[in-house]
């Protein structure tokens, strides 16, 4: 970063301050740690009131057909102004997922616009979305239903109550979006 900003400001173009909040921190060991930002218990500790989004991987499929479906996204935002504070991660390929989060805290992206954010399906990366969906409290439980449907029953009825049962979360984030 310094020698990019050396060469901003030898162009006569400007030079941003470096937030060391935005800048990731991530561990290479099995399963991967990665983070930005703030902790739920910092952003409390600094006076922002929070609100906390998470998703567990066993509601992604593609996690499940990786076979590390142990792991977690957490999302942390100002429940005030909907500001990202905080973004950690645990498992499959997150030190290559967060720089969405590093790229949203300094875009300074609201929970809101995140949550209207199309991300691809089946990804990875939509784990990141459901975290942030997360804060809407149940579709955290109806994703983990979905993941272990889909786990444990598998087949043709597996598929046919998982398609339901998205239905149904489908429905109800797009209500909570609306409200």
């Amino acid at each position: 970063m310094k020698a990019l900003s050396a060469l901003r400001r030898s162009k006569g173009l400007d030079v941003h301050p470096m937030d060391k909040k935005k800048i990731p921190g991530y561990t290479y060991c099995q399963p991967q740690i990665a983070s930005v930002g703030l902790t739920e218990a910092k952003a409390k500790e600094e006076g922002h009131e929070v609100k906390v989004g998470r998703f567990p991987f066993v509601g992604n499929g593609k996690v499940i057909a990786l076979g590390e479906p142990d792991d977690l996204v957490k999302t942390v935002f100002d429940a005030k102004t909907g500001q990202l504070l905080g973004a950690h991660m645990v498992g499959a390929e997150v030190t290559e997922l967060i720089q969405g989060f590093v790229v949203a805290m300094n875009l300074e992206t609201t929970e809101g616009e995140l949550m209207e954010t199309v991300f691809p399906h089946p990804t990875l990366s939509e784990m990141m979305h459901e975290s942030v969906l997360g804060i809407l409290g149940a579709v955290v439980a109806n994703a983990i239903l979905i993941g272990l449907i889909d786990h444990t029953i598998g087949g043709f009825i597996g598929q046919l109550v998982v398609a339901v049962v998205g239905a149904c979360l489908l429905i109800f984030v797009f209500r909570a979006i609306r409200r």
